[in-house]
């Protein structure tokens, strides 16, 4: 116990020869400085790209609600992500079949796989 005392004695001794000159920072001053300046109080400098980009946001008007889409446009996008979707699902059939030799076996399998495709539901296609 004795040998703890004299180490937290020894600690505060070189805190105060160590911070005699400068303010001990609490949470309080952390907390109420710029977090944007350096430690002298200065705001970096900005480059030219980071200044014309400023301005360009600035001239953006900002939205605070989200723009509403209207029925159609819903509809719209959900045709579209299904077509998408069938798309991107045949060609990936149809890279497959050309890895295939060629021949009756590759051409009956393609062609069921593309049927699959074809009679898929919008549900099915949407999971996709």
């Amino acid at each position: 116990l004795q040998l703890v005392d004299d180490r937290l004695r020894r600690i505060e001794q070189l805190r105060k020869a160590q911070f005699l000159d400068r303010q001990v920072l609490s949470n309080q001053v952390i907390f109420s400085q710029d977090p944007l300046k350096d430690d002298h109080g200065h705001f970096p400098s900005k480059s030219k790209e980071a200044k014309s980009f400023e301005i360009i946001l600035s001239t953006i008007p900002f939205r605070h609600q989200p723009a509403l889409w209207s029925a159609e446009e819903r509809i719209n996008l959900r045709n579209g992500v299904i077509h998408q979707n069938r798309v991107l699902l045949t060609r990936a059939v149809l890279k497959e079949a050309a890895e295939l030799p060629s021949g009756p076996e590759r051409t009956a399998l393609t062609k069921a796989k593309l049927d699959t495709i074809r009679n898929m539901s919008p549900e099915q296609l949407l999971l996709n």
